[in-house]
């Protein structure tokens, strides 16, 4: 299991709803934690080589990320 905190741009208790639809989409996230406060997406991925794919599908929803 890999690890990582993402930086994204969110505004309101939707876009976590958003952003949480899509990500228990993708099998390959097995953990993740949302906060709205800090802006920040915790996760566990199965590995790290799905990172790009899980970024561009919140990007593709209308938020800024980086890493």
């Amino acid at each position: 299991m890999e690890k990582i905190t993402l930086n994204v741009n969110m505004h309101c208790d939707g876009c976590v709803k958003r952003i949480s639809k899509a990500l228990s989409e993708i099998k390959e996230v097995r953990k993740y934690d949302i906060s709205l406060k800090k802006q920040q997406l915790s996760l566990e991925l199965e590995n790290i080589d799905f990172l790009d794919k899980i970024i561009s599908v919140i990007e593709d929803l209308g938020f800024e990320v980086s890493k």
